[in-house]
């Protein structure tokens, strides 16, 4: 286990973590408010709005002329193209409380609708989780690619499959045994999704994650603290597209730490 100044300082640390999670899950923006998903097809989609046309990788939407569609502010009429996050940023229609947001992911393509009334953010209040225990706070060191791992497919709950480079491996020691977790680059920082034997019981099914900072070369150390262990989104929406953990990233043990079952 990685060694703690003070064990006071770890807890405070961990609670001002949970506090600001529960803050962003529960906000505007957050998963709580994923209402509906639209998957895209070739050719025209019904949406409640209007009508879809997915042609070569484009959208255009034609809004129904009962329909009061804004965006950026400025109200749909007829026909338009629709922009995705990918490169983004999405271009967002709003009719009423509803955000209709365009996503791709490779060629999958759909709207995603928030509602920031929804019933579900209005009803979070707190997300179950382990005691704060500093021994899950643990000692790593990071290693580059091995040849053959450039890669690490994630299957997802919906969607297709995805291949995304590999930026390593974590490498600790924990309960007598050498372990390693394969980690991918997301928002600027280390993506460290594991599973491991509370999934049966405790946990969500698919898994967990947390983030943790890019080491600067080989060999170089970082904390993994299991404390910040937090569920997918598809824990809180049937709305949301989570990874499920990679065989190479489940754990044989219980690590009894992080968020718990919602």
């Amino acid at each position: 286990m990685a060694p703690l100044a003070d064990e006071d300082e770890h807890e405070r640390e961990i609670r001002a973590y949970r506090e600001r999670r529960l803050a962003k899950l529960t906000s505007e923006s957050g998963w709580l408010t994923l209402v509906a998903r639209y998957p895209l097809f070739e050719g025209a989609n019904e949406l409640p709005i209007g009508v879809a046309t997915l042609e070569g990788g484009r959208v255009r939407i034609a809004i129904a002329p009962e329909m009061e569609v804004t965006c950026g502010g400025a109200r749909v009429i007829g026909e338009r193209e629709v922009r995705s996050d990918e490169p983004g940023p999405a271009d967002v229609l709003v009719h009423g409380s509803l955000r209709y947001e365009l996503v791709q992911r490779g060629d999958a393509i759909w709207f995603r609708v928030r509602d920031p009334e929804s019933a579900a953010r209005r009803a979070l209040r707190s997300i179950p989780a382990y005691p704060i225990d500093a021994r899950w706070r643990v000692d790593a060191r990071f290693e580059r690619p091995r040849p053959a791992h450039e890669s690490v497919h994630f299957d997802y709950t919906l969607g297709p499959a995805v291949d995304r480079p590999s930026a390593g491996e974590l490498v600790f020691e924990l309960e007598g045994a050498e372990r390693r977790l394969e980690v991918t680059i997301e928002d600027g920082q280390l993506f460290v999704l594991f599973g491991d034997q509370t999934n049966r019981d405790t946990t969500y099914p698919i898994g967990r994650f947390f983030y943790v900072p890019i080491p600067s070369g080989e060999g170089e150390r970082v904390i993994l603290d299991f404390n910040k262990a937090l569920n997918p989104a598809c824990a809180f929406t049937d709305h949301a597209s989570c990874p499920v953990v990679p065989a190479d990233n489940k754990l044989a043990l219980r690590i009894e730490a992080g968020e718990m079952r919602p």
